[in-house]
């Protein structure tokens, strides 16, 4: 339900795995200078924030473009995600750098180092919040 987080926790080969600690962090849309993007592998956004959006600019290389300009007192966490209810299967770490211009946020998506760390397409989940 809308009150409910899944999570899985997985091993480096992409299988199941108890006891692999992690972090979650709720962060709502409406909350105030907050922007969240859900975006596909494409780089296309499939929901987020108002005037909020992304692109792909490379293989694993994305940009989230927001209506604010980012700023040092802003933090963005981001991570691999589903855009719809299915479990993403591959793993992949998410890099937050900086974006292509003052109101973006770049992000990289790589495999594990363990399958070669390579830039991959993968869906993502990004919230910027700005104080």
């Amino acid at each position: 339900n809308s009150k409910t987080v899944y999570v899985e926790t997985k091993n480096p080969g992409g299988g199941l795995q108890n006891g692999i600690p992690f972090h979650l962090a709720v962060i709502c849309s409406g909350a105030p200078q907050t922007h969240v993007a859900i975006v596909k592998d494409s780089g296309l956004i499939q929901r987020g924030s108002a005037l909020t959006s992304a692109f792909s600019s490379a293989v694993g290389r994305y940009a989230v473009v927001t209506s604010a300009i980012i700023n040092p007192s802003c933090a963005t966490v981001a991570t691999r995600g589903s855009v719809d209810r299915a479990v993403p299967y591959t793993p992949a770490t998410v890099e937050t750098t900086a974006g292509p211009a003052a109101n973006t946020i770049g992000i990289q998506v790589r495999t594990l180092l363990f399958f070669g760390g390579a830039f991959a397409n993968q869906a993502f989940h990004a919230a910027t919040v700005c104080r």
